[in-house]
């Protein structure tokens, strides 16, 4: 039986298929080395991804997650190889025997909460439908495709969180993966976008996405750990982010970091005194930074009139796309195909260059509509507003059951995800696997919490003592 997902073997006839199927591999390797020495050490790195993945699912999709923040990295891009999809494949595939063993007492999304699943799955398909009525039918199903591998990590996130100290291990891989986008600026090892650091991303934009996420994670991660020395590694890292958010001069990163402040105060919880002090003192260190050290270049990027005449000029593209196909919108990824037609048009438009160049809408939630139309965009908002409904439900359970740590972690990864989908009016996410991560995380906190014992003597227990997080849920080895 494989120690963390629960899965049994038949018996003699597994152990030869594995141990055949390990032969195999080794043999390609050896025939890859000959042939092509990275193609050899690309897959020499797959066959361990894959063996660390089938012994603990949950351990691959940490891996994988931490992976996620390098899969548009210049060194990567040019050489042709693809971790990310290359173990997004991989992962998929052992989530998938998993699912389909009945022996595996693996949780499923769509048993346990049918509408999130079903919602996901019919987002999906009716991308992938809208190739019908694109003027563009095979990119609408490449962008389609695109979609599915970053939905199917819904799914394969339910399964993975099982215990307490998965949730930890996933809040560490994220943290992980901004800090080493983050050193990827700093060592100047991906050229910066106009003086702007970028990170292991391709638009400052997005690394200032991940990074107000990472600084409300990471700080709600220090909350949850007191009392260990460790904690102190999630407070250097978000210092680090919010370093990083300055350097990428992103007015969606300024707005997000806005309303996770708000949130960081308002739904801190037992921790909103803490969350008040700390918030104040970041306000007035920021104001005494800008006042008397340097100039706002931040802030006046939002007001820029090559940034704003860039974004009001796809929007108002956007815009009038949606109104000329009301129902069923223009097909997965065929905006940049129909907006050059509207530079036509008497739109007005302050960076006509802009449409002509093939942008896409810059905002999220404009272009699921202009792209798929209402049904596509409401399918999009329930999935986001069923995350938020069963993370606030995660929370109260945990609160209830006097479970610290899993409260806070929980309390954070709500409210960067909020960023996220904040800076996500500014950019065009749908297809980021860093926002469908975190919104996988809402029913799997949730599905977690119902596991959770909640008896009277355990009702909101004040946090103290050692962290139950180390361990596989003390708590709950009481049952």
């Amino acid at each position: 039986m494989l120690t963390d997902v629960g899965v049994q073997f038949a018996g003699r006839r597994d152990v030869i298929l594995i141990s055949g199927g390990a032969m195999v591999v080794a043999v390609a390797l050896g025939l890859g080395a000959v042939v092509s020495p990275p193609v050899a050490i690309a897959g020499a790195g797959a066959a361990l991804f894959a063996t660390i993945a089938f012994r603990s699912l949950t351990a691959g999709l940490a891996i994988f997650m931490v992976l996620t923040f390098f899969d548009r990295t210049t060194v990567l891009t040019q050489s042709g190889l693809s971790p990310v999809r290359l173990a997004g494949l991989v992962i998929a595939l052992i989530w998938a025997i998993y699912a389909f063993n009945r022996l595996a007492d693996t949780p499923m999304l769509i048993r346990e909460y049918p509408a999130f699943g079903l919602g996901t799955i019919v987002l999906t398909g009716w991308s992938f439908a809208s190739a019908l009525w694109a003027s563009d039918g095979a990119l609408a199903i490449t962008t389609s495709g695109r979609l599915a591998l970053s939905a199917v990590l819904v799914f394969i996130v339910f399964s993975a969180v099982r215990e307490p100290r998965h949730v930890l291990w996933l809040v560490w891989a994220f943290v992980a993966g901004v800090f080493f986008a983050q050193i990827i600026g700093f060592l100047h090892l991906e050229p910066a976008q106009g003086g702007r650091l970028q990170g292991g991303f391709d638009d400052p934009n997005q690394l200032a996405s991940v990074d107000v996420a990472g600084m409300v994670i990471a700080a709600f991660a220090f909350v949850a750990a007191q009392g260990r020395s460790i904690r102190w590694i999630f407070f250097l890292c978000a210092g680090l982010f919010c370093v990083a958010l300055v350097r990428t001069e992103s007015q969606a990163g300024i707005v997000a970091l806005g309303v996770a402040l708000v949130l960081g105060v308002a739904f801190a919880g037992r921790a909103r005194r803490l969350a008040a002090i700390s918030v104040t003192a970041f306000l007035l260190l920021g104001t005494f930074y800008y006042t008397f050290i340097t100039k706002p270049v931040l802030l006046t990027t939002i007001t820029s009139t090559q940034n704003v005449g860039a974004r009001e000029s796809v929007w108002k593209v956007a815009e009038q796309a949606a109104k000329d196909h009301p129902l069923l919108g223009v097909g997965a990824g065929n905006f940049i195909r129909v907006s050059p037609s509207y530079t036509l048009d008497n739109l007005d438009l302050p960076r006509a260059d802009i449409i002509l160049s093939g942008h896409v809408v810059h905002n999220t939630y404009l272009e699921v509509l202009t792209e798929l139309g209402p049904l596509g965009l409401l399918l999009l908002l329930g999935l986001i507003a069923g995350n938020f409904t069963l993370g606030v439900r995660a929370v109260r359970r945990f609160e209830r059951a006097g479970e610290w740590e899993l409260e806070m972690l929980t309390r954070g990864i709500l409210i960067g995800t909020a960023a996220i989908l904040t800076t996500s009016i500014f950019a065009t996410a749908t297809y980021e696997k860093q926002l469908w991560l975190l919104l996988a995380l809402g029913p799997s906190l949730a599905g977690l919490a119902a596991r959770v014992p909640v008896s009277p003597a355990e009702m909101v227990e004040p946090p103290r003592g050692r962290s139950r997080l180390q361990g596989p849920g003390e708590a709950w080895n009481r049952r």
